[in-house]
């Protein structure tokens, strides 16, 4: 089993259930990744040290000091604030002190120069208590926890190298080299959430502040999320990473103050995908494009082998908070949903429930046929703008999961008002959203164009791309199951599959929501009220970037899951992968050539676009088990799409594909 599938799953049990349930995430790993090989390249070509000191004792003295090592290109190797707001700091063999720095502690780092050892962290909780630590050696003063002595100790005996400790009044948190890290937060603390997707999501946790005033930054490569913090500060951290100012230190201070030290550049080495897309999306690092393009929030998930290999969040859950993105984060897919209606589909037909090349109208279900009775019938349709004409023949899930089943074209970005969620319960909902019932005098429910499902040309004839195929395709699945699309989704695949941050329900459930990315407009601004895509199968679905690609690599596998689980026949999956004599497959559509089967060294892709509201996108290639998934939470425009297509092309070009997802 992929051990980050076996991880992040837990994040939601973590964060219902306080930190007991955490314990075992306090130890690092038995064999603690390589750091020589972490995926950053850190160039000491240039040492830049940032400051805001207003509130700081001393502050003319401290000043000095900091200008002092950067004119001499010299490594801040320590910094620490005292509760009275003196401070001391290390470089090499050197070390200063502001009045009123406590005795104790003074005493402590003066013994450790006069050793000559090499300083990996000194620090204060708000009740005093301290510690100073070494690469070989340690020592406490006043009220520290028993636990962070404890772990220290463990760290030594089994000799891992530290790189940073901070303590609290009853907690910690220990960094370690090669990725490990280790923590106890009680309390419910913000930081223990991001520390677990971090460790869980296997990024390098390189900096850790826990401030004095109940602040914190936790800075991973070089995503930075943090709590409490002035904004000149979180302005900063974003700015050295779209810069690649590599950020080396980061301690907060009194009020909004904080000292910042960079000893270098950062750029990314050769074997790493998800740092090779962090420093060249088009040119610019991932950061400087999200903001360049207004994007708040964004995630990556990385398929190899036809595992997924990598998740990563970047930015925040909604503009202006300070939530970050998490592995776990899930997004409106939009059509992205298309691909997943499609595998669902394929489950029924696997059970010989649907006939995937059957004629519909040949042994139509009570959905099916009380659309063509009432979409027949003149007086019936023509009240609804439909042509009342009479459904062809050869109309078949197949034809209507490539867009080749003559359905009417229409399109539009629909926007179900929360005060129309109810409206999702009725038993009626399928065929009244077929026929546009669900709109109308409803406050806030506005489907633009879509209003109705009809076969207007011949089946079979160009594909013509229609939200109504994927509408006519869950009225088939409800009648062959007897079970709502919904339910179907859950029970054949996102049960079954762990999939614990995808939802298809409408309204979302209060927990999901909360911790599910907000929409936002093209502007980067927070929409002032969340609106569902009432299509459920065409566009409504959400989903984490890993439970998504954890979808994809059933087309990738043969319908075999990461863990080695027939979840679909290869038969299936590879209709789903054959356009026949088009380049559109179910949910999909093929680049170079009208197929994406095994050994076409061929790619499948498909994107979603809800306006102003999401912008997502996926793409597979089944002959090398690879793919990515990019979701964020910004409308569609030119600007997103460069930075999405800015990562599908770097992807591409360091994986070697011949086509590049677009």
């Amino acid at each position: 089993m992929n051990p980050l599938m076996r991880l992040v799953p837990a994040l939601l049990i973590a964060a219902a259930c306080g930190p007991d349930s955490m314990a075992s995430l306090e130890q690092p790993p038995a064999e603690p990744l390589d750091s020589s090989n972490d995926g950053l390249a850190i160039a000491g070509n240039s040492h830049v040290i940032y400051r805001v000191t207003s509130d700081f004792v001393s502050r003319d003295t401290l000043v000095s000091v900091l200008d002092s090592l950067q004119n001499n290109q010299n490594d801040l190797d320590a910094f620490a604030t005292a509760p009275n707001g003196s401070w001391a700091a290390v470089s090499g063999g050197a070390r200063w002190y502001s009045g009123s720095f406590p005795s104790a502690t003074r005493t402590a780092i003066e013994s450790y120069i006069a050793g000559r050892h090499k300083f990996v962290a000194i620090d204060f909780n708000s009740a005093g208590g301290w510690v100073v630590v070494t690469t070989t050696a340690q020592t406490y003063g006043g009220a520290v926890p028993q636990s962070l002595k404890d772990k220290i100790a463990e760290y030594r005996t089994n000799g891992w190298a530290l790189e940073d400790v901070d303590v609290t009044t009853d907690g910690y948190v220990v960094v370690g080299s090669g990725g490990t890290v280790s923590y106890s937060l009680p309390g419910a603390h913000p930081a223990e959430a991001v520390l677990y997707d971090r460790h869980a999501s296997k990024r390098k946790v390189r900096q850790v502040d826990l401030g004095l005033d109940g602040s914190w930054v936790v800075v991973s490569d070089q995503e930075t999320a943090a709590g409490g913090i002035p904004d000149r500060l979180r302005g900063r951290l974003r700015t050295m990473a779209r810069e690649r100012r590599f950020i080396s230190r980061v301690y907060t201070g009194r009020g909004d103050n904080y000292v910042v030290a960079s000893h270098g550049t950062a750029s990314p080495t050769s074997s790493s995908v998800a740092e090779a897309i962090e420093y060249d999306v088009g040119g610019k690092t991932l950061w400087q494009a999200m903001t360049d393009a207004k994007v708040p929030g964004l995630s990556i998930a990385i398929i190899e082998n036809n595992q997924v290999t990598s998740v990563r969040g970047y930015g925040l859950r909604k503009a202006g908070e300070e939530d970050p993105v998490l592995a776990t984060t899930p997004y409106d897919l939009a059509s992205l949903t298309k691909y997943v209606a499609s595998l669902t589909t394929l489950t029924q037909v696997d059970e010989g429930k649907v006939s995937l090349n059957g004629d519909i109208l040949t042994s139509p279900g009570p959905l099916i046929s009380a659309w063509r009775a009432l979409g027949q019938n003149p007086g019936i349709a023509s009240g609804y703008g439909m042509p009342g004409t009479a459904l062809p023949a050869g109309i078949t899930p197949a034809r209507l999961m490539r867009h080749r089943a003559g359905m009417d074209p229409q399109g539009g970005s629909p926007d179900a008002h929360p005060n129309n969620w109810g409206e999702f319960s009725s038993n009626s909902r399928t065929l009244n959203q077929m026929f546009g019932w669900d709109c109308g005098s409803l406050f806030g429910c506005s489907y633009g164009d879509a209003t109705w499902a009809w076969v207007t040309s011949a089946p079979n004839g160009p594909s013509t791309y229609s939200n109504q195929n994927y509408l006519v395709l869950m009225a088939i699945a409800e009648d062959a199951s007897g079970k709502r699309a919904v339910e179907l989704m859950e029970q054949k695949l996102f049960s079954p599959m762990g999939l614990t941050n995808t939802s298809a329900r409408v309204p979302l459930a209060a927990s999901f929501e909360a911790r599910t990315a907000w929409q936002h407009d093209t502007d980067g601004d927070p929409r002032s009220y969340r609106t569902l895509y009432p299509f459920i199968w065409a566009g409504g679905l959400h989903a984490s970037a890993g439970d998504y690609a954890e979808l994809v690599i059933l087309a990738l596998n043969q319908g075999t899951d990461s863990k080695g689980v027939s979840r679909i026949s290869p038969s299936s999956i590879n209709a789903m992968l054959n356009g026949v004599d088009r380049n559109a497959g179910f949910g999909m559509f093929f680049e170079g050539g009208n197929s994406a089967l095994e050994g076409t060294d061929r790619s499948f892709n498909h994107n979603g676009s809800h306006t102003d509201r999401a912008r997502t996108w996926m793409c597979g290639n089944p002959t090398r088990g690879e793919g990515i998934v990019v979701l964020t939470n910004r409308g569609t425009d030119a600007a997103v799409d460069s930075v999405i297509k800015g990562i599908m092309t770097r992807y591409t070009a360091k994986r070697g594909w011949p086509t590049n997802c677009q």
